[in-house]
């Protein structure tokens, strides 16, 4: 039976710009939600165009391993800035979660075990990637909280422990976080993931 994951996001463009050179998105396939965060480099209306193109690549792509899609994603963005993007996809049957990334869009989960942090591959999207780009894997415990977010949000700004989400508008939740943690010198995007109920 499946078990349903409430997942939202909040993004805004770095605050000079209209344009947003972050971007997200999240794909379900049975119960595997996956998700997508990119950042163009630098930010407006290049970082961009940028970030539409690697959304564009990876919609097109089956339910595969984060690795496989983030070499996609890479092939789809030669010749422009670049970007960095990681792609997390979680089972919320089994709790097995695997990730893979690229630059810093990082990600965080809260669980029963404490807080950590996913580890990203160096290199930039469209231009330089690891030959060994791997897909890492980890269970979850069943309260288990995910963020991820581009480099627009202090890492350190994020809290210690889990983010209040019981009685607490899922969208609230972000909004909240984008607003405590998001530099002003930059395009900031966070989105976080929890099993409902």
């Amino acid at each position: 039976m499946a078990h349903p994951a409430i997942i939202v996001g909040a993004s805004r463009p770095h605050p000079t710009e209209t344009e947003n050179g972050d971007a997200w998105s999240v794909r379900w396939s049975g119960s595997i939600c996956r998700i997508f965060v990119i950042d163009g480099l630098g930010h407006g209306h290049g970082a961009a165009m940028v970030a539409r193109l690697g959304l564009d690549a990876v919609s097109r792509t089956a339910m595969m391993e984060p690795a496989a899609v983030l070499r996609i994603c890479h092939a789809a963005l030669i010749g422009s800035r670049g970007a960095a993007g990681s792609v997390i996809t979680i089972d919320t049957d089994s709790g097995l979660l695997s990730y893979a990334g690229v630059g810093n869009v990082e990600g965080r989960v809260w669980d029963g075990t404490g807080c950590r942090t996913f580890l990203t591959d160096r290199g930039i999207l469209g231009y330089r990637v690891p030959s060994l780009l791997r897909t890492r894997q980890e269970v979850l415990d069943p309260k288990w909280l995910l963020c991820v977010h581009s480099d627009g949000i202090r890492q350190r700004s994020l809290p210690a422990a889990r983010p209040t989400t019981k009685n607490v508008e899922p969208q609230t939740v972000v909004r909240d976080l984008l607003a405590a943690s998001a530099r002003d010198n930059d395009d900031a995007t966070i989105v976080a993931a929890w099993l409902a109920g």
